[in-house]
């Protein structure tokens, strides 16, 4: 159903269902070749893509680390997408460089009821707890 090479992970909760949507996360992980591709950039480029391709609206970005290497999280407003509501959104961009490539990765939650305990806390959970690691290590 995801035909996607940048698509690596996905999961649902169910139980936390709410407006005929199921809360999701997603993780996508992109490689270029060359090991200094500039973040800021590229988190452009990603933030241009949710504005450009999705719709996003009301983006609010908020720059930090994940482990030690140069990351945004981006908080927005997804629209109707045919039957997906409407929703709100958190994309977590990361950039790395490893053996002479830049990956980046992203970690997408949604849902729509973002006041929801659990979902805040699961969410919450997800994008602290993500780690980019080299190839290697697994």
């Amino acid at each position: 159903m995801l035909d996607s090479e940048v698509i690596r992970f996905t999961m649902g909760n169910k139980a936390l269902s709410a407006r005929n949507f199921m809360p999701t996360a997603v993780v996508t992980l992109e490689s270029i070749p060359g090991g200094n591709a500039d973040s800021h950039t590229i988190f452009s480029q990603e933030r241009g893509a949710l504005v450009e391709r999705l719709g996003a609206t009301g983006l609010r970005i908020s720059e930090t680390t994940l482990c030690g290497d140069k990351a945004e999280l981006v908080n927005y407003d997804a629209p109707r997408m045919g039957k997906i509501p409407p929703r709100k959104a958190k994309t977590l961009l990361v950039t790395a460089s490893f053996g002479g490539n830049t990956y980046v990765a992203t970690v997408t939650v949604q849902t729509t009821d973002p006041t929801n305990p659990s979902y805040t806390r699961d969410a919450d959970a997800i994008l602290t707890g993500f780690q980019i690691l080299p190839p290697e290590a697994g």
